[in-house]
């Protein structure tokens, strides 16, 4: 089930312990991690965590 998180905090202590509670799931069997953008006007990360469970979790995080 898709589930779409438009949530923006400058909590980084909070920010990092989500990131922590979804990426260090002990079922998380494979993580990778992506440089996006066009090098110049946008850049970012894009986090992709799947699971034994076989749910695969996106997280992208681009800056302009």
């Amino acid at each position: 089930m898709p589930i779409m998180l438009l949530a923006e905090t400058d909590d980084k202590d909070r920010a990092q312990q989500s990131l922590a509670n979804v990426f260090n799931d002990p079922l998380i069997t494979e993580l990778k991690v992506f440089s996006i953008g066009d090098g110049a006007a946008m850049s970012g990360l894009l986090l992709a965590g799947s699971s034994a469970t076989g749910v695969t979790t996106i997280l992208v995080s681009l800056l302009d």
